[in-house]
């Protein structure tokens, strides 16, 4: 690591407050096969620099940078490849926040004013920004509700701006109190906005997303300083503190009402970024080596922690995920990102009513489509086709189902059922999928899926012939994305058979495969 830049990381944690905590009353021990796992890392290159925001479509990770310029960098969330990278114009030095529709993404540059900068995703395209006003300055934190972005400043007060996405139009802002100041880290839940203070002591403010009005705000106890992290479950918002050893706060979203607190281990510090499947909350530690802690959202039972090696350089200074694996960016130079699975692999029996009927090489797929909330049918129906319909909801899912319009304007859109639209129109945003009309009862042949499959991997680098009986009757769209498929153990099948309908049995094995096993 270079000098200028330890500097730079040392000036981040200086920014912190510590504070000393008492040992958590919650904690329990966790057996290893339930704590999450380190499969495989990536790295920028050169001046990439170190990370400021992260963000995902969930085929990508996309990690907004501090430099001179700044720079986004994209890796693929496979094989944590780096992909390219955009270098801002000049005088844009840091990237603080970030969101995405899934087709562009929205990073909030620290300037004064800020600047919000629009992306094309698929190419790294920059494609507009907006400056916002006089004392809209840094806007360290964001949240959307897929038609507008709102970006909470790190100034005394804090400020909410609105910004419509399609046009970047600045549409308003809300200047908030004496004391909700230096705005860390937010949550959504569509109509509210919930954004932490990194004040000591913190604070949660609660703002109403359609017309920026201060609903009210929650000040958490004495010690519990610098919200930096929010996640929630619908009911309730879990906030992360940058205390040392870290504290969770649960608070009930109706009501802004404090309802627990659990405070992690010692080393277990500066909670930094943290992400939900729902059940279990995962929050990575501003420390070197970076941690990774899993609690139990219910309760707030501390389960356990990953340890991240050594050779990990820096803590963790963001974390985005899909269905069953965290991306952590850390703060190395140049950045890096690594990969976790946050659960360990299912099972080969869930509780499927026909569970007998599903062939054993799809069995542990299907349980862990199931654990992972990809599929909520049961039976399951191991010898059904696979519509296209389905397909969209399978591959949305498995990506973590990321920000997608439920209208893209597919020719037949009446016709995909609503469960799929997001999931459709998320595969178009994407370049997954560019048929129009999409034909949702069309069943899924083996070429769609390896083509689907493939491009949802990011269209890693692939063989146009790779020794298949049957290799002249794969079409061409979709050869990369079957040898793919059988260059990475996705598909042990020879011949492949490219005409055939794919079974539910069939795409139970193919996307757990796709998302389990170790990619070249």
């Amino acid at each position: 690591m270079r000098p200028t830049h330890r500097r730079r990381i040392v000036a981040l944690l200086a920014t912190l407050v510590v504070v000393t905590a008492v040992v958590p009353v919650h904690a329990q021990a966790g057996t290893a096969a339930s704590l999450p796992e380190r499969i495989t890392g990536g790295n920028g290159i050169g001046d990439d620099g170190i990370i400021g925001a992260q963000v995902t479509d969930g085929i990508h990770t996309y990690v907004g940078t501090y430099g001179s310029p700044a720079r986004i960098v994209k890796f693929r969330l496979t094989d944590m490849a780096r992909v390219r990278s955009l270098t801002l114009a000049a005088g844009e030095s840091g990237v603080t926040s970030a969101i995405t529709d899934s087709t562009f993404g929205y990073f909030g540059v620290r300037t004064s004013p800020a600047i919000i900068v629009k992306v094309r995703l698929s190419d790294m395209a920059r494609v507009s920004s907006v400056t916002l006003n006089e004392g809209e300055d840094v806007p360290s934190t964001a949240v959307t509700d897929g038609t507008f972005g709102y970006f909470g400043t790190d100034t005394r007060p804090g400020r909410v701006v609105k910004v419509r996405l399609s046009d970047m139009t600045r549409v308003g802002a809300v200047t908030l109190n004496a004391g909700d100041s230096n705005l860390r880290s937010a949550a959504t839940d569509g109509v509210f906005g919930y954004f932490g203070t990194g004040t000591s002591t913190g604070r949660l403010v609660k703002v109403r997303l359609s017309d920026l009005e201060r609903v009210g705000a929650l000040t958490l106890q004495s010690g519990e300083d610098g919200v930096a992290s929010a996640i929630t479950d619908g009911t309730h918002v879990y906030l992360g503190t940058s205390t040392v050893p870290g504290r969770i706060v649960k608070v009930r979203m109706a009501d802004l009402t404090r309802v627990d607190s659990l405070t992690l281990d010692s080393g277990e510090d500066y909670i930094s970024g943290s992400v939900s499947d729902g059940t279990f909350g995962y929050f990575g530690t501003f420390t070197g080596p970076g941690k990774i802690v899993k609690v139990r959202l219910a309760a707030l039972d501390r389960i356990g922690a990953l340890t991240l090696p050594e050779s990990d350089l820096g803590g963790v200074g963001a974390i985005t995920k899909d269905a069953s694996q965290a991306y952590l960016g850390l703060l190395d130079d140049p950045v890096a990102v690594v990969k976790v699975r946050l659960a360990p692999d299912a099972t080969s029996s869930c509780g499927f009513t026909d569970e007998a009927a599903i062939p054993a090489y799809a069995r542990v797929g299907a349980c862990w489509l199931k654990s992972n909330g990809i599929t909520v049918n049961n039976p399951y129906g191991p010898v059904d086709n696979v519509t296209r319909a389905q397909m969209a909801a399978f591959l949305w899912r498995a990506a973590g189902s990321p920000p997608a319009p439920s209208a893209c304007g597919f020719i037949d859109e009446v016709a995909i059922p609503g469960y799929a639209r997001p999931g459709a129109c998320w595969l178009k945003a994407t370049g997954v999928t560019v048929n129009n009309p999409y034909g949702p009862a069309d069943n899924v042949t083996r070429a769609q899926m390896a083509a689907f499959l493939w491009r949802a991997a990011g269209s890693p680098a692939a063989a146009s012939s790779c020794g298949f009986i049957d290799g002249a009757a794969i079409p061409g769209y979709a050869r990369p994305g079957a040898c793919w498929l059988k260059a990475t153990g996705v598909t042990v099948n020879n011949p492949y058979g490219p005409a055939d309908n794919v079974t539910r049995a069939q795409m139970a094995a193919f996307i757990n495969r796709q998302h389990t096993l170790p990619l070249p």
